[in-house]
């Protein structure tokens, strides 16, 4: 995610959205809390639902005429949009993407993986 050509994500914005645990609009404003995690699939008040993805930004926000560029893709990494599960894709993913840093950093070798 780019605005005037320069990598923002993370930076400043991230995506908001996905699959989650959320609040029905019809909840009244005093059942909006969860004192029991474990228990919350008792909880009335909540359900499992997906958030559209949104573009948030947090400081630097773009001005009108800056130029937004985002490259996305309709792959998933996870079933869920937060674990990841074997054999999903992200696994393969997130893994390269550690032991890519982790060879950055000087803490290993490619080879050893």
């Amino acid at each position: 995610m780019k605005v005037n050509g320069v990598e923002r994500l993370n930076r400043g914005c991230f995506i908001d959205g996905g699959y989650a645990v959320a609040f029905k609009d019809s909840s009244p404003a005093n059942e909006l809390t969860i004192c029991n995690w474990n228990n919350r699939t008792k909880n009335t008040s909540i359900e499992y639902r997906y958030i559209p993805a949104r573009l948030k930004f947090t400081f630097d926000i773009p001005v009108k005429g800056d130029i937004i560029n985002i490259k996305f893709t309709s792959v998933k990494w996870s079933s869920d949009d937060c674990h990841i599960g074997k054999g999903s894709g992200g696994d393969a993913m997130y893994s390269k993407a550690v032991i890519d840093s982790l060879v950055d950093m000087g803490i290993c070798r490619n080879s050893e993986y």
